[in-house]
């Protein structure tokens, strides 16, 4: 009989631990996320705040990193209970749950050559005929709905904005496309390529990014109420925690 007890309160512990973990996808995205090693544990604004989260949910982050192509497919599944930093569109609310607020704000934007001929854009009508490196299964956002005339030349994994700087400096595609301001530029600074880049903002509101719960995750729907019903403090505002790390570096 004692044994008995002592199995049912062992599956009753373990399934306590399972259930204090979060399962957190996060993909590479300096300087939001990054890490020294392909083995090396992610640091940056972005895991403080994914971590910062699940402190405040009541749980232990468990953090992955991984492509946003795979991120998105183990949310789908329920593998992964949360990730972050992921636009809202219509064919992920089928699979994803997005909170009422943007966890970050950023400006989406265009880095090209130091040498190219555009010194500003102010319509998508400056950029005809570019041929425009971004990362695969990523939205570009509206300013490109409707513009045929403009190529999109997709890089897969986390090294996807090296991958798209070494073409951008090579000429095989005229510019990268990102939506926030500074992570083409963080690359070029940590390759000391710095000045032979420029970053042009698209003439568009603020791209917003969400934290996201997985509708197939057991946890999903919890989450969710319990991340809207959570106060904005210093130490759980993403915006707030990647200026000060910019600050932090002199950016």
């Amino acid at each position: 009989m004692r044994l008995i007890v002592v199995l049912l309160l062992c599956i009753a512990l373990s399934g306590r631990l399972a259930a204090d973990s979060l399962r957190i996808g996060v993909f590479l995205h300096s300087p939001l996320v990054m890490r020294d090693s392909p083995d090396g544990d992610p640091y940056g604004p972005g895991v403080d705040y994914a971590k910062a989260v699940a402190r405040a949910l009541g749980y232990e982050a468990k953090l992955v990193v991984l492509p946003v192509a795979r991120i998105l497919s183990y949310l789908s599944s329920g593998e992964l209970d949360m990730s972050l930093e992921f636009g809202m569109t219509e064919r992920r609310k089928v699979f994803l749950l997005y909170p009422d607020d943007p966890c970050l704000v950023t400006q989406p934007s265009l880095t090209v050559r130091a040498d190219h001929r555009l010194s500003s854009i102010t319509s998508v009508k400056d950029i005809s005929g570019m041929r425009i490196g971004y990362i695969l299964d990523a939205f570009p956002g509206d300013f490109f709905v409707g513009a045929k005339d403009v190529h999109f030349d997709y890089a897969p994994g986390n090294s996807w904005i090296a991958q798209n700087l070494g073409k951008l400096l090579a000429g095989r595609i005229d510019a990268i496309l990102d939506q926030n301001e500074f992570s083409c530029l963080e690359e070029a600074r940590r390759q000391g390529v710095e000045g032979r880049v420029r970053v042009l903002v698209l003439p568009v509101e603020g791209f917003k990014s969400y934290v996201v719960f997985s509708r197939a995750s057991p946890k999903g729907e919890r989450l969710l109420r319990e991340y809207n019903a959570l106060a904005k403090t210093p130490d759980l505002d993403e915006n707030e925690m990647l200026r000060a790390y910019l600050r932090s570096t002199g950016r």
